[in-house]
């Protein structure tokens, strides 16, 4: 066997493996060549800022617009530069009741690095997190009962120890220090976390006054575990304990649990996680989440919710393209084997009614030439409706193309080819409404083409646009 077709066997081989290639990802390589798989990207906690700011109650529309401005004035970094998001985690009893906003920042280099090593390997990253935030989710969906107080955690990683702090659920509070660069002894281990615990407690005693229920200990090292508990717990006199402690029940009335369907939490609740799996548990939870109500924090280009519309709108423009051309190729198919059908069936009739004397048989020579009559008539129509079929898909990629990236169609209304039709949308900049009037208009296929002149200045701005088209044949 020559060492060229031993090449060929071990490659084929390799493609057709059902065995999983990654750890405990169940995705071979078939299945990564020719399939999509949504992710949730977890980055390390030294990449990610975030920061608690309040803003008073108001409607959901002025809500966006104030977090917008909020966001730009505490991102820590150049805010062009940057992905950010924000998600609602309390209210506070500040000057008449106020929203409580966690807001999170990164680096939009570092995002793109990750994003595109796994777009090139066929993945989708659906939501971009970090273990902060997905550790405080798998806190939450343990902690069994109402929290009276917050809760700290201590995470330790190969990169550095991060604490986080919890209110009713949520993360308010993230900490990140990375290991000093020479060898950690002992002492310095032990000077680290008494340094850092007490720069948390302090923090938490500064902005709330209620105890802290719980302060939990997280590392991969159960002999490195128990030292740092030790510490804590020696230093500050606070009950430590490990994610092992928490009972093996979950609370039904937190987020994570109404949003997974606690039949489904409970299954979860009875598993025994170590706390090497605490970051990747609580990232798998979000994935069990519909997009469509993940309003969690996602630091990639654009939101959860609108990446989730931006899927849904594709995938209705794919299912309409793939029946138009189902329907086109069967109507060629029928008209195909219909026409063959009746030039075959004319040609018989026209030679048997050369045989037939017209003398003789004149009644059924007659009768013949009004079916061969009737066959052609048929071939007509079928030729007719099929000249009368309408691109609506070329027509609806025009009015797209021309609307440009900024502008969200709602509506396209077209009751009839040559009648008066609309397009309903919204976006919130007032000039890509006017450049897609004007595109419109020079487009000579277009005509009558009327829009609202009272449009507002600022917001969300909904706009119907009324025009005429001269033809649907939008293909050039």
């Amino acid at each position: 066997m020559t060492s060229t077709f031993k090449n060929f066997i071990k490659k084929l081989s390799r493609i057709l493996n059902i065995s999983p290639v990654v750890g405990a990802l169940e995705v071979n390589d078939f299945e990564l060549k020719f399939f999509l798989f949504e992710v949730i990207l977890n980055i390390p906690d030294n990449n990610v800022f975030t920061k608690v700011f309040n803003l008073p109650f108001v409607d959901e529309q002025n809500l966006k617009s104030a977090v917008a401005l909020n966001l730009q004035m505490v991102s820590p970094m150049d805010f062009s530069s940057a992905y950010s998001d924000w998600q609602k985690v309390g209210e506070a009893e500040i000057d008449g009741g106020q929203i409580e906003i966690l807001s999170a920042f990164v680096d939009k280099g570092i995002v793109s690095v990750f994003s595109e090593c796994l777009r090139s390997a066929n993945f989708i990253v659906a939501a971009i997190e970090f273990p902060g935030l997905s550790t405080s989710r798998f806190i939450d969906f343990k902690m069994q009962g109402d929290a009276e107080g917050g809760v700290i955690f201590a995470r330790v990683a190969s990169d550095g120890l991060s604490f986080g702090i919890m209110k009713n659920g949520n993360l308010y509070f993230h900490h990140f220090i990375s290991w000093p660069s020479e060898k950690i002894t002992m002492d310095s281990l032990e000077e680290i976390v008494r340094q850092e615990t007490r720069r948390i407690m302090n923090f938490y005693s500064g902005n709330w006054s209620s105890p802290i229920r719980d302060f939990l200990v997280i590392s991969p090292s159960e002999d490195l575990k128990n030292k740092i508990s030790r510490i804590i717990s020696g230093s500050f006199g606070l009950p430590v304990h490990s994610i092992g402690d928490l009972p093996q029940g979950y609370n039904p009335k937190s987020e994570t649990s109404i949003l997974l369907g606690n039949n489904f939490s409970a299954a979860l609740s009875s598993s025994v996680i170590g706390d090497d799996w605490v970051t990747v548990s609580g990232s798998a939870f979000r994935g069990l989440i519909s997009r469509s109500k993940d309003i969690i924090i996602s630091l990639a280009s654009v939101g959860t919710e609108e990446e989730f519309s931006q899927i849904q709108i594709r995938n209705f423009l794919n299912i309409w393209r793939n029946i138009i051309l189902t329907t086109l190729s069967l109507l060629t198919v029928i008209f195909f084997i219909t026409e063959r059908f009746i030039v075959k069936t004319s040609e018989a009739l026209s030679a048997s009614a050369g045989k037939i004397g017209v003398s003789e048989n004149a009644a059924e020579y007659g009768k013949l030439q009004a079916q061969a009559k009737a066959f052609n008539d048929q071939i007509e129509v079928a030729k007719q409706a099929r000249s009368q079929e309408v691109d609506w898909v070329s027509f609806i990629s025009k009015i797209r193309q021309l609307a440009g990236n900024s502008i969200v169609i709602d509506r396209i209304y077209a009751p009839s080819v040559g009648g008066s039709m609309s397009v309903t949308a919204h976006t919130e900049n007032r000039n890509e409404i006017i450049n897609f009037k004007n595109s419109l208009a020079a487009d000579q296929r277009f005509s009558e083409i009327n829009m609202p002149l009272n449009l507002p200045p600022s917001g969300e701005i909904r706009f119907t646009i009324t025009f005429k088209v001269s033809t649907l044949d939008f293909s050039n």
